[in-house]
């Protein structure tokens, strides 16, 4: 076999696994985050469980994180939750690119 020839063979094999993995990573399925049983790892500026007559629920700061792992793209990002009562608004950052003010 040709040295080049030989070359792209080491070449594929090195490159294999890293492909493997990012193969198995964009087809992994969608991603769910329940902010009631989500650990300090994914939730930043979150008070502690509390449970009501709709189920488990966390109040955040005024100053509050979810961190999700890197996704491919295109994603949806769904949300449940409550309108404040005070009107309080949302403002939603999404990775410095865009933001999303929700009422």
């Amino acid at each position: 076999m040709p040295r080049a020839a030989q070359r792209g063979m080491r070449l594929l094999a090195w490159c294999a696994p890293l492909l493997a993995a990012c193969v198995a990573w964009q087809l992994s399925g969608p991603l769910t985050v329940h902010p009631a049983g989500a650990g300090r790892d994914v939730l930043h500026g979150f008070y502690e469980l509390e449970h009501g007559p709709g189920g488990a629920f966390r109040w955040s700061r005024p100053q509050a994180a979810i961190l999700l792992p890197a996704r491919p793209l295109p994603a949806v990002l769904e949300l449940h939750g409550a309108v404040a009562p005070d009107g309080t608004r949302v403002t939603l950052g999404l990775g410095g690119r865009a933001s999303v003010t929700l009422p």
